[in-house]
């Protein structure tokens, strides 16, 4: 009798705290200070995310002749001789002469003979370069550790390893964020943060920068997600969905924030160490953000969770009340009776709100004498539930392969997501094939991913997530392959189509992820995001490479490959059902046993009302 009495408490105490939490999240100083607090910090990973194309800008290079170099020749005038693509543009291989004898000559006469159009002498062999000369003027992590030509992929990694580091940060961070709390992850985010960015911009070899450059990474997403659970659930249902799409903002202010510091700091270490001390002021933040109420709660910290919303509740309800008297004495002319009866009718309401359990602190005793008991066997539970979760995991995985439906629906899907981040990623940092601005370019960038997050909102209303989502990857592809057409010094031109692609590749991606949601049952459906964020993560990590490597070979390579895979994303999507105003999938069998019109199949392409 008594437990059941306890318990019955407990959860009225619960609700109360809830009901609360709800009238707080609902609108009112503390939630927009939550926002900002959480919002501003986030910033911090825009700043990091494309800093790679000032910090790793790639300067003209070409081979260093030593014996040409002793014998104070200018860099032009080397290049004339030694260059297969002579003095304007980058080489990484130079002809086999015998530069010794060529260094006693004239130095006009050595142009003349041997490099001169007119000159009569076979070219020798072409050798690749042992050492790099570069244009002056420029700081970069490329200059500092030669990473041109054949070490094109290491410069890739510095940004490879950024994503690396978001990957694993998620995963880490959500698992320390369940388990130690929403604010001790943030804690620790700020931590890396503060360590990592100087690591990058005192390192003195390359490892110092990829790891440090990881650190970053990790650090992004543990204040990233552990900001943004906190802003969710606080934030009452009516205000979450607005104040999740300002808060994905924070990402494009980055961006644009990034160029015009780097437009006058020009030294790559002065860079990299500006964005980053500013991240100091991350602790601050951690001192006036509160822990997740309902994270206290479903730890069953409740007289935490509970001292911290009555307060906070109290201040609001007092504001709330203040106008509320003055609304109603306004309303009944100023009378001085009337005001002591709205007194004594706000102080029962107050009262009734605010009221807990006497047998709390009871309750509480009791507890406190079981805790020693306790602390073994929730070690042993904790470990339980760890295996537990593993063995779900993979059960769920299983399920998502067995069946036909699923497996082809995760196959769409999960190109979708990579094929997404590959095209999101790819153009941001595909400013050197583009010879354009490249601060212009940074700043452009970010600026029409703002309106990425709303352009979906209409589309979706009027035309559904499969509609939407084909039309956007078609959009975005055929604008990404108009480049071919375009000439390279058309820089203009250039950013206005890779910024239609840049839009399009980020509008769609928010509608891939609601069309995701939709399209796998309850049980299973957190295992597929899992899935789906994983092949995203390989599409940010492979972006790099193809804007690095391939560009070498072609300028538009990296935007035309772009082009075709989100063409191709686009024509698979046309197998997907629709699940616009459809009920969710709650099990495997609501799936796999749906009608054909909600399977996957070619006849989505041409349905039956269509056809007949």
């Amino acid at each position: 009798m008594i437990e059941k009495r306890e318990e019955e408490n407990e959860e009225r105490e619960k609700e109360e705290i809830l009901t609360k939490l709800d009238v707080i999240g609902n609108g009112g100083w503390f939630l927009w200070k939550i926002f900002f607090l959480c919002t501003i910090p986030s910033i911090f990973n825009g700043l990091h995310l494309t800093s790679y194309i000032y910090l790793a800008e790639v300067p003209v290079h070409w081979c260093h002749v030593t014996e040409l170099s002793e014998s104070n020749w200018t860099d032009e005038q080397i290049r004339m001789i030694s260059s297969p693509v002579g003095s304007n543009e980058s080489s990484c291989e130079y002809y086999n002469w015998d530069y010794e004898m060529i260094s006693k000559m004239n130095v006009s006469e050595a142009l003349e003979e041997y490099g001169g159009e007119n000159s009569n002498r076979e070219k020798p062999e072409l050798i690749p370069c042992s050492r790099y000369d570069y244009e002056k003027g420029l700081s970069s992590m490329v200059i500092d550790h030669d990473l041109v030509c054949e070490r094109t992929a290491l410069k890739s990694m510095i940004q490879v390893s950024l994503s690396l580091g978001k990957f694993t940060g998620a995963f880490l961070f959500g698992v320390l964020s369940d388990k130690y709390g929403r604010k001790l992850s943030f804690l620790l985010g700020c931590l890396i943060y503060v360590v990592s960015g100087p690591l990058v911009a005192f390192a003195g070899n390359y490892s110092m920068i990829v790891a440090g450059r990881i650190g970053l990474g990790a650090a992004c997403s543990g204040i990233y997600n552990s900001a943004f659970v906190i802003l969710s659930e606080i934030a009452s249902k009516k205000k979450r969905a607005a104040l999740g799409i300002l808060y994905n903002m924070s990402y494009p202010l980055g961006q644009m924030i990034i160029p015009l510091i780097a437009f006058f700091f020009r030294d790559w270490r002065t860079l990299q160490l500006i964005i980053s001390v500013p991240s100091i002021l991350i602790f601050a933040f951690y001192w006036m953000l509160p822990e997740s109420p309902r994270w206290l709660l479903l730890k069953n910290r409740k007289e935490e969770a509970s001292l911290m919303i009555e307060k906070i509740y109290s201040n609001q309800v007092k504001n709330d009340d203040d106008k509320g008297r003055s609304d109603v004495m306004k309303k009944n002319g100023g009378d001085g009776d009337d005001e002591e009866q709205v007194m004594r009718e706000m102080k029962g309401k107050k009262q009734k709100n605010g009221s807990i359990s006497s047998d709390k602190k009871n309750f509480q005793t009791d507890k406190k004498n079981e805790t020693g008991n306790e602390t073994k066997d929730e070690a042993e539970d904790d470990k339980g539930k760890y295996w537990k979760n593993v063995c779900s995991t993979l059960n769920q995985l299983v399920q998502l392969l067995k069946y036909f439906e699923l497996r082809s629906r995760l196959f769409i899907i999960l190109t979708s997501w990579c094929i997404c981040s590959l095209s999101y990623y790819a153009l941001a940092l595909n400013v050197d094939n583009f010879l354009t601005n490249r601060y212009v370019y940074g700043f452009v960038t970010g600026l029409v991913e703002i309106p990425s997050y709303v352009l979906p909102l209409p589309l979706l209303k009027f035309f559904g997530r499969r509609q939407t989502s084909i039309a956007l990857f078609y959009l975005g592809g055929f604008a990404l392959l108009t480049i071919l057409i375009i000439p390279r010094h058309e820089d203009v031109v250039l950013l206005f189509v890779a910024s239609v692609g840049r839009l399009c590749a980020s509008a769609v991606f928010a509608v891939v992820i609601l069309h995701t949601t939709e399209l796998f049952p309850t049980l299973l459906r957190n295992t597929a995001i899992g899935c789906c964020s994983t092949a995203a993560h390989i599409g940010s990590m492979s972006a790099p490479l193809i804007v690095d490597i391939l560009g070498a070979y072609a300028w538009f390579i990296p935007s035309t490959l772009c082009g075709i895979v989100t063409l191709l994303a686009g024509t698979m999507i046309f197998l997907l059902p629709e699940t616009k105003n459809k009920p969710l999938p709650e099990t495997v069998e609501d799936v796999v046993k749906a009608p054909k019109s909600d399977r996957i199949g070619f006849h989505q392409i041409c349905p039956s009302d269509l056809r007949h």
